[in-house]
């Protein structure tokens, strides 16, 4: 909301960002470092690229695929996908599948409203069981906009589906 110049929404196709051969990103390492340049040079430190599972397989897939049964090539093809476009990435739990963000985790937050959290336990003898229940007003933010550029992953179509 504060910067939608740094999501990305298509690309050569209205509506719709192609990954994968014949598409608008061929892989992670060219989608990777398109993405850095809308972060500012002198933003750009301790930077990470946040990426979906979907992503990820068909990176895996395109290059296990590539170097096939060769056992050397695929020892040496695991070892390359420690960074994309020059930047370490990690598939934070409950990300998009189809997601791509690059920032620094530093940049990310989550706060919590002081006094909001209530909590009760309930012994609920007709199901047999303990009832814990637990809720908090917190809130997530990106603490400089201008630090984080992304796909729209809605709009995101891998290879084969276009």
């Amino acid at each position: 909301e504060s910067k939608p110049a740094n999501v990305l929404t298509q690309g050569t196709t209205e509506g719709q960002i192609r990954f994968g051969a014949g598409g608008d990103y061929v892989n992670l390492d060219v989608a990777v470092h398109d993405l850095l340049q809308g972060i500012p040079p002198y933003l750009r430190q301790d930077l990470v690229a946040l990426i979906g599972t979907d992503l990820v397989a068909q990176e895996k897939a395109a290059l296990m695929a590539a170097v096939g049964g060769k056992p050397t090539e695929k020892t040496l093809a695991q070892l390359s996908l420690t960074t994309f476009g020059g930047l370490p990435w990690k598939t934070p739990s409950n990300f998009p599948a189809r997601g791509l963000v690059i920032t620094s985790l530093n940049n990310l937050s989550i706060y919590q409203q002081d006094g909001s959290w209530r909590r009760q336990i309930v012994d609920n003898p007709k199901k047999d069981r303990i009832e814990d229940y637990n809720s908090r007003n917190e809130g997530y933010v990106v603490e400089t906009p201008e630090k984080l550029v992304a796909w729209e992953f809605n709009n995101v179509k891998l290879e084969g589906e276009w």
